[in-house]
C-alpha cells in the first residue's frame, strides 16, 4: 500500500527543469521560507523535491503563489521561498511540510529545515528574480530586529554592482532573512566585507549567523 505522500506526488506532475518567469516579492507580501541542510550529493533530490512540495502547494488550500527555489553554490543548503496569503496559509502549507519530512526521515537521517512565516518588510533595486540570468546571490540569516531593515537595505544597495535586496522580517519578530544579488560574486563579496555593510550587519564570520553565496534554481508565477 503507497504511502499517502507517494500518492500526492504521483498525481502531481512537475516540470524540474530549471527555469521560470521573473518574479519579485512586494513589501507586505507574506512569505513561508525553508532552509534545508543536506550532503552534497543529496541536493538535487532536496530541490526535486520542494519543487514537488510547491506545486501541491499551489493547487491545494495553502494557496501558494509566487515562489522559488535557491541551492547554496556548495550544494549543501536548499531554501525555499513561498508567498502566501498569511497565516491560514502556513498552517496548511505547514501540515504538507510535516507530512513530507515525516515520510523522509525513513529514507534521509542527516537532512534538516526549518519552515517559518516571515513578511517583506523591504526591498530595493529594480532588476528582478530572474532565472535567465548570471547575477549572484547571497541568503543571510541574521538576529537584527527587523526595524533595522532600512538600514540593511540602503547600506547594501548602496554598494557597488548591487542589482537588489529584499528583507524579511520573522512574523515573531525575532530574526531576519536577507536575500540580496550583485553583478558578480566578486562585486557581492566586496559589498559585504564593507564598512557601511559590515555597520549594520557585522563582521563576516564573526556574527554567529548563517551566510551562504547562492544560485537560483527557479521560479514559479
Amino acid at each position: 500500500m503507497s504511502r499517502p505522500h507517494e500518492d500526492r506526488e504521483k498525481h502531481t506532475p512537475v516540470d524540474h527543469r530549471p527555469g521560470g518567469e521573473p518574479l519579485f516579492f512586494a513589501s507586505g507580501t507574506w512569505c513561508a521560507i525553508d532552509v534545508a541542510h543536506a550532503k552534497t550529493d543529496r541536493s538535487q533530490a532536496a530541490i526535486s523535491s520542494y519543487e514537488t512540495l510547491i506545486e501541491q502547494a499551489r493547487t491545494t488550500s495553502a494557496k501558494a503563489r509566487s515562489s522559488a527555489v535557491f541551492s547554496s553554490d556548495n550544494g549543501r543548503r536548499v531554501v525555499a521561498i513561498i508567498e502566501l496569503g498569511g497565516h491560514e496559509g502556513f498552517r496548511h502549507l505547514e501540515t504538507a511540510w510535516n507530512d513530507h519530512h515525516r515520510y523522509a526521515e525513513h529514507r534521509v537521517k542527516d537532512e534538516s529545515s526549518v519552515l517559518e512565516l516571515y513578511r517583506v518588510l523591504e526591498g530595493a533595486g529594480g532588476v528582478s528574480i530572474d532565472p535567465d540570468s548570471h547575477t549572484k546571490y547571497a541568503i543571510e540569516r541574521v538576529a537584527h530586529e527587523p526595524a533595522r531593515a532600512d538600514a540593511l537595505t540602503t547600506a547594501i544597495s548602496g554598494q557597488a554592482g548591487f542589482l537588489g535586496v529584499i528583507v524579511f522580517g520573522k512574523d515573531d519578530d525575532t530574526r531576519s532573512i536577507i536575500l540580496y544579488w550583485f553583478e558578480t560574486r566578486e562585486a557581492l563579496e566586496s559589498a559585504r566585507t564593507s564598512e557601511a555593510v559590515q555597520r549594520v550587519l557585522g563582521p563576516l564570520g564573526e556574527t554567529g549567523e548563517s551566510f551562504f553565496l547562492a544560485h537560483l534554481v527557479k521560479t514559479f508565477e
